[in-house]
């Protein structure tokens, strides 16, 4: 499937990761930093000290190829010929309603049901640190409108932003998903669609080795964001036991 990128500017918030086993305390000089973990309680991570001679990268995930394997044709709906002047300005609006510094990814595709009408639908790939969090899509609609987001389908919530479009917007367990259309029940529909075809990630996989970038300050929710997987036999500072 074709799928239509947006540069992205990079997020700038960086987060160090807590370099340490389970249970014992970090080998460096910082501050401790808060970290983040899995529900799971039985799956830990563990992370090269901080003090130990870097690791040369390696070749990571691009971002808006990650925001792309987030959606896709789903039950009745197929990728649409071309956006209406309704798509070009809704996607306007949403662009404007994101903050720039919140975004590694984006990627936007226009999608037709059965009856022809058609859904905007932008994938969104947040800064590491927010990737994952289960809190982020309702909190993050309720800062930037100043009002709680609205649960119209369980983890599908619904906002109106500047200019008076409604969008409604569901989380992928990384990132997450805005739609928009002239019927509102169509933008939710393709949602349902999607959340039925592949729910979200909530655990990490035990045995993942992954490369987090060591200006980062902390690791991300659960699950690991696939683009910073690399294989275990190569440069890795953190992995799921």
């Amino acid at each position: 499937m074709h799928v239509r990128a947006i540069p992205a500017v990079l997020a700038v918030c960086l987060l160090a990761a807590a370099c340490v086993p389970n249970g014992t305390s970090p080998d460096t000089t910082d501050a401790e930093q808060p970290t983040t973990t899995s529900d799971t309680p039985d799956t830990t991570t563990t992370t090269r000290p901080l003090d130990e001679e870097p690791l040369d990268a390696p070749t990571v995930g691009d971002p808006n190829q990650v925001a792309s394997d987030a959606f896709w044709d789903a039950g009745a709906f197929t990728t649409a010929e071309a956006p209406t002047q309704f798509e070009e300005d809704a996607l306007t609006a949403i662009e404007q309603w994101l903050p720039e510094d919140l975004v590694d990814g984006l990627i936007w595709e226009v999608f037709t049901d059965h009856d022809g009408l058609t859904v905007l639908a932008v994938s969104v790939l947040p800064e590491l640190v927010w990737r994952g969090d289960p809190n982020f899509l309702p909190l993050l609609i309720a800062s930037l409108n100043e009002a709680d987001a609205i649960e119209v389908r369980p983890g599908i919530y619904e906002t109106e932003i500047a200019g008076g479009l409604v969008i409604d917007a569901w989380s992928t367990g990384d990132g997450f998903i805005v739609a928009a259309s002239v019927s509102t029940d169509s933008s939710v529909a393709y949602l349902e669609a999607l959340a039925s075809e592949t729910p979200p990630q909530t655990v990490w996989e035990p045995g993942t080795c992954l490369y987090v970038d060591p200006e980062n300050r902390t690791l991300p929710y659960a699950p690991f964001p696939p683009d910073i997987v690399v294989p275990c036999d190569g440069p890795h500072n953190a992995e799921v036991i």
